[in-house]
Parts: C-alpha cells; sequence; structure tokens
C-alpha cells in the first residue's frame, strides 16, 4: 500500500505543478491541501475520509490524476463499482496513461462484481442520489456500482423525493424510473355553524304560568303567616296573665 500511495503521489504532484494554469490559483491553492489531507488519511487506511477529500479538490481542480486518486481509494475501501467508474473516466481523459495496462486489468478481475444502474426521470435538472450521495443532476449517464442493495433517490424543487431501494446484480445492468410528485394541496375541514336552539312558541306560556305559580305560593306563604299570627293573638287574648301553661304529662293529669 505504501508503493501504491508513493505512486499517487508523484502522479499528484506533476499534475498540480506541471498543469496548465486553468484553475484559478485560489482553488489550486485549496486543491492542494485537499490532495495532502486525502494522502493523508490514505496513508492511515481510512480511506472513505482519503475519497472524500480527493473527491473535493477534483472539484476545484479538474485534474485527471485525481481521478485515478479516487479510484484506488474507492479500492481499497472495498467498492469496486465505483473503483471502476473512476478508472474508466481516468483513462477516457488520460488515454496514454502508464497505468492503463494494470487499470485494464484490475477492472477485468472487478467485472464479475460490477453492475451498471440507469435512472430515469422526465424532469432536467433534477438531483440523483446513491445512498446518500449525490451522483449528480439528470439526465445521468449510467451508473456503476458495486453489485448489492442501493438506495436511489431523485430529487426535484417543489416536489417531495421520489426513492426506491434496488439490489443490483454483478455483470447485470437494472433501469429504474423516479418521478418525484408535488406535495398534496392542504384542505381545511369547512367550519359548518352550529343551529340556534328551536323555540317552541309557547315561550310567552311558559312564563305566564311561571308568574301565576310564584304569585300562588307567595299568596299561601303569606296566608299561613297572617293565619298563625292571629292563631298566637288568639292565644294570647284568651290567657289571661300568668294562666296559660303547656299541659304536664309528667303529673298523669
Amino acid at each position: 500500500m505504501r508503493q501504491l500511495a508513493l505512486r499517487i503521489a508523484v502522479v499528484l504532484a506533476c499534475s498540480l505543478l506541471c498543469g496548465s494554469a486553468v484553475a484559478e490559483v485560489g482553488d489550486d491553492q485549496i486543491a492542494r491541501q485537499h490532495y495532502a489531507t486525502g494522502t493523508t488519511y490514505f496513508e492511515a487506511g481510512r480511506f472513505a475520509e482519503a475519497t472524500r477529500e480527493f473527491l473535493d479538490a477534483y472539484r476545484l481542480s479538474h485534474r485527471p490524476a485525481f481521478l485515478y486518486n479516487i479510484g484506488v481509494a474507492y479500492e481499497k475501501a472495498g467498492d469496486v463499482g465505483r473503483a471502476t467508474g473512476y478508472y474508466q473516466r481516468y483513462l477516457q481523459a488520460a488515454p496514454n496513461a502508464d497505468e492503463r495496462v494494470e487499470i485494464e486489468a484490475r477492472m477485468f478481475r472487478f467485472s464479475s462484481r460490477v453492475a451498471k444502474l440507469v435512472i430515469h426521470t422526465s424532469g432536467q435538472e433534477s438531483e440523483v442520489w446513491i445512498d446518500g450521495a449525490i451522483a449528480g443532476l439528470a439526465p445521468l449517464d449510467p451508473v456503476v456500482l458495486t453489485e448489492g442493495p442501493h438506495a436511489v433517490e431523485v430529487r426535484r424543487s417543489g416536489c417531495l423525493p421520489a426513492q426506491r431501494d434496488v439490489t443490483l446484480k454483478g455483470g447485470f445492468s437494472m433501469e429504474v424510473t423516479l418521478e418525484p410528485q408535488p406535495p398534496a394541496p392542504i384542505t381545511q375541514e369547512p367550519v359548518v355553524p352550529q343551529p340556534a336552539p328551536a323555540s317552541s312558541g309557547h315561550g310567552w306560556l311558559v312564563a305566564v304560568l311561571g308568574g301565576v305559580g310564584a304569585a300562588v305560593i307567595a299568596g299561601v306563604i303569606i296566608g299561613l303567616l297572617v293565619t298563625a299570627t292571629d292563631y298566637r293573638a288568639s292565644e294570647r287574648s284568651n290567657c289571661p296573665a300568668g294562666s296559660c301553661s303547656l299541659i304536664d304529662f309528667t303529673g298523669g293529669k
């Protein structure tokens, strides 16, 4: 692995130092930093992090040597599908590369474990995501992947993402169609006014009867009070002072 890492360093150093000054100086400097960090990760066996750094460096500089580095990092991580894809891109960008024979031999060994995924969608400029990472904008060329399960997603502005889980078989190609759909409109339940309590039409009668009943009760109470008062007055008039007493039941009379 040390020999492979040194070869990567030589290829990248030549590309960065001898290449034409097409990219802006600022981007080139940042690409160098990503390359240095990626090389450190690679030599430490942290291939996923190395791949991420090399990808960032390639986005800034677009130098073909980074495609080779990305392929090697994917291969070391066990992702022979993506490694094959980047090796192919490297040979297309650098057809006279010294590593061509060796790279083609590797791709031949990987071929039984590599599949192609073709993704169809009608929306232009839709984002295509595979396994949680963006793969590009639609329309997208067939994607070379390692056999096995993969999560595919198409995102489009103003729509809900379209998702599908697929299982690829080595040596074969699969086509899927994904169409993001606009979200369903939000509908509100209409507010139905509650009807007022129905009037029986006899409210006046209830009021009158209620008033009459109250008057009758009041009259009865007043009559009782008057009667009681008259009774007590009569008792007082029939009992001279000191001559009226309670009946004593204890005396046996």
